[in-house]
């Protein structure tokens, strides 16, 4: 028995529920069946043509790693930025 996201094989990691085994091991990221393919993910790209507007300023640190994002997307490569927020004051900003 193998799953096919996450390539386990261990049997103690496996669950059996109406008549299926599934992989307990990745089941964060949604239950998949054994032998159940996988669907690849399509990915859309997007542009956003506007202008960051903030009603607050930048500290130094978000400032430095703000330039360091803008200079990976503009040369076409990916990001993940990692960061905590303060108390109540998560945002989304694109």
């Amino acid at each position: 028995m193998k799953c096919n996201r996450c390539q386990n094989e261990d049997p103690k990691l496996f669950a059996y529920d109406h008549g299926v085994y599934y992989c307990r091991k990745c089941i964060d990221f949604s239950r998949l069946e054994v032998n159940e393919k996988i669907n690849p993910v399509k990915l859309k790209h997007r542009t956003w043509k506007g202008k960051p507007k903030l009603d607050y300023e930048l500290t130094a640190s978000q400032k430095c790693a703000s330039h360091d994002v803008y200079q990976y997307l503009s040369k076409g490569k990916d990001v993940i930025l990692y960061a905590s927020t303060g108390a109540r004051q998560n945002r989304n900003l694109f």
